[in-house]
Protein backbone atom coordinates (compact mmCIF):
# COMPACT_ATOMS: atom_id res chain seq x y z
CA UNK A 1 0.00 0.00 0.00
CA UNK A 2 2.98 2.49 0.64
CA UNK A 3 4.10 1.92 -3.04
CA UNK A 4 0.57 2.81 -4.42
CA UNK A 5 0.23 5.77 -1.97
CA UNK A 6 4.17 7.10 -3.15
CA UNK A 7 3.13 6.52 -6.83
CA UNK A 8 -0.07 8.73 -6.18
CA UNK A 9 1.27 11.36 -5.14
CA UNK A 10 4.33 11.27 -7.20
CA UNK A 11 1.72 11.43 -10.63
CA UNK A 12 -0.60 13.86 -8.60
CA UNK A 13 2.45 16.27 -9.02
CA UNK A 14 3.65 15.50 -12.06
CA UNK A 15 -0.11 16.40 -13.18
CA UNK A 16 0.33 19.52 -11.49
CA UNK A 17 3.51 20.41 -13.15
CA UNK A 18 1.99 19.33 -16.29
CA UNK A 19 -0.81 21.63 -15.76
CA UNK A 20 1.48 24.29 -15.04
CA UNK A 21 3.52 24.03 -17.74
CA UNK A 22 0.31 24.43 -19.98
CA UNK A 23 -0.82 27.36 -18.18
CA UNK A 24 2.49 28.84 -18.83
CA UNK A 25 3.46 27.97 -22.52
CA UNK A 26 -0.76 29.89 -23.38
CA UNK A 27 0.15 32.87 -21.09
CA UNK A 28 3.98 33.67 -22.03
CA UNK A 29 4.48 32.55 -25.39
CA UNK A 30 3.89 35.45 -27.71
CA UNK A 31 2.02 33.31 -30.23
CA UNK A 32 0.16 30.15 -28.91
CA UNK A 33 -1.62 29.32 -32.56
CA UNK A 34 2.03 28.52 -34.08
CA UNK A 35 2.23 24.75 -35.09
CA UNK A 36 4.95 23.68 -32.98
CA UNK A 37 3.34 25.70 -29.72
CA UNK A 38 -0.12 23.75 -30.30
CA UNK A 39 2.01 20.42 -30.64
CA UNK A 40 3.67 21.02 -27.38
CA UNK A 41 0.18 22.03 -25.80
CA UNK A 42 -1.08 18.81 -27.06
CA UNK A 43 1.21 16.44 -26.21
CA UNK A 44 1.34 17.88 -22.76
CA UNK A 45 -2.25 17.77 -22.90
CA UNK A 46 -2.51 13.99 -22.94
CA UNK A 47 0.55 13.68 -20.86
CA UNK A 48 -1.97 15.40 -18.06
CA UNK A 49 -4.60 12.88 -19.07
CA UNK A 50 -2.21 10.09 -18.80
CA UNK A 51 -1.01 11.20 -15.60
CA UNK A 52 -4.62 11.59 -14.03
CA UNK A 53 -5.27 8.07 -15.50
CA UNK A 54 -2.97 6.40 -13.33
CA UNK A 55 -3.72 8.51 -9.99
CA UNK A 56 -7.48 7.66 -10.35
CA UNK A 57 -5.54 3.55 -11.18
CA UNK A 58 -3.91 4.09 -8.03
CA UNK A 59 -6.66 5.91 -5.98
CA UNK A 60 -9.12 2.82 -6.89
CA UNK A 61 -6.49 -0.08 -6.07
CA UNK A 62 -5.79 1.47 -2.39
CA UNK A 63 -9.52 1.36 -1.76
CA UNK A 64 -9.52 -2.31 -3.15
CA UNK A 65 -6.88 -2.90 -0.23
CA UNK A 66 -8.98 -1.42 2.17
CA UNK A 67 -10.72 -4.77 3.46
CA UNK A 68 -11.53 -4.17 7.05
CA UNK A 69 -12.54 -0.15 8.04
CA UNK A 70 -13.22 1.55 11.86
CA UNK A 71 -16.66 2.60 12.09
CA UNK A 72 -17.24 5.85 10.96
CA UNK A 73 -20.24 8.51 12.32
CA UNK A 74 -23.51 7.70 10.62
CA UNK A 75 -23.11 11.59 9.05
CA UNK A 76 -20.17 10.75 6.90
CA UNK A 77 -21.86 7.72 5.72
CA UNK A 78 -24.65 9.30 4.40
CA UNK A 79 -22.15 11.61 1.61
CA UNK A 80 -19.63 8.55 1.00
CA UNK A 81 -20.61 7.71 -2.59
CA UNK A 82 -20.67 11.68 -3.67
CA UNK A 83 -17.29 12.39 -1.58
CA UNK A 84 -16.05 9.62 -3.95
CA UNK A 85 -17.59 10.21 -7.13
CA UNK A 86 -16.74 13.83 -6.86
CA UNK A 87 -12.66 13.05 -6.92
CA UNK A 88 -13.81 11.86 -9.98
CA UNK A 89 -15.42 14.61 -11.11
CA UNK A 90 -12.27 16.41 -10.21
CA UNK A 91 -10.13 14.98 -12.35
CA UNK A 92 -12.76 15.17 -15.26
CA UNK A 93 -12.98 18.95 -14.54
CA UNK A 94 -9.42 19.20 -14.79
CA UNK A 95 -8.72 17.18 -18.06
CA UNK A 96 -11.70 19.20 -19.48
CA UNK A 97 -9.81 22.38 -18.18
CA UNK A 98 -7.22 22.61 -20.51
CA UNK A 99 -9.61 22.09 -23.60
CA UNK A 100 -11.30 25.35 -22.00
CA UNK A 101 -8.01 27.09 -21.67
CA UNK A 102 -7.20 26.21 -25.31
CA UNK A 103 -10.77 27.43 -26.66
CA UNK A 104 -10.26 30.70 -24.58
CA UNK A 105 -7.21 31.56 -26.79
CA UNK A 106 -8.93 31.11 -30.08
CA UNK A 107 -6.64 27.55 -30.65
CA UNK A 108 -10.52 25.89 -31.82
CA UNK A 109 -8.69 22.53 -33.68
CA UNK A 110 -6.61 22.29 -30.66
CA UNK A 111 -8.90 22.31 -28.16
CA UNK A 112 -11.61 20.09 -30.28
CA UNK A 113 -8.36 17.30 -30.27
CA UNK A 114 -7.68 17.91 -26.41
CA UNK A 115 -11.91 17.29 -25.73
CA UNK A 116 -11.32 13.71 -28.26
CA UNK A 117 -8.35 12.73 -25.92
CA UNK A 118 -9.99 13.41 -22.85
CA UNK A 119 -13.30 12.21 -23.89
CA UNK A 120 -11.35 8.57 -24.94
CA UNK A 121 -9.06 8.40 -21.52
CA UNK A 122 -12.75 8.71 -19.27
CA UNK A 123 -14.43 5.87 -21.45
CA UNK A 124 -10.91 4.20 -20.84
CA UNK A 125 -10.91 4.80 -17.28
CA UNK A 126 -14.36 3.71 -17.12
CA UNK A 127 -14.06 0.85 -18.63
CA UNK A 128 -11.23 -0.40 -17.15
CA UNK A 129 -11.33 0.89 -13.74
CA UNK A 130 -14.43 2.71 -12.65
CA UNK A 131 -17.16 0.01 -13.28
CA UNK A 132 -14.73 -3.14 -12.12
CA UNK A 133 -14.10 -1.18 -8.94
CA UNK A 134 -17.81 -1.13 -8.27
CA UNK A 135 -18.33 -4.84 -9.61
CA UNK A 136 -15.89 -5.57 -7.04
CA UNK A 137 -17.66 -3.22 -4.12
CA UNK A 138 -20.83 -4.87 -4.59
CA UNK A 139 -19.15 -8.29 -4.20
CA UNK A 140 -16.92 -7.46 -1.43
CA UNK A 141 -18.39 -4.89 0.68
CA UNK A 142 -15.74 -3.16 3.37
CA UNK A 143 -16.70 -4.79 6.39
CA UNK A 144 -16.67 -2.21 9.59
CA UNK A 145 -15.96 -2.68 12.93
Amino acid sequence: MIYQSSVMQTFSLLSGFTFTAITIILTLFPDPSQLHTQIVLFVLGVLLDNFLLIVIQQHHILAICLRIAPQLPEKWMRGSWFKFNSELLGWLFLSMSVSLMFFLWNLIYLAVASVIVTALFIIYAYLTVIRPFEEFYLQHPITRK
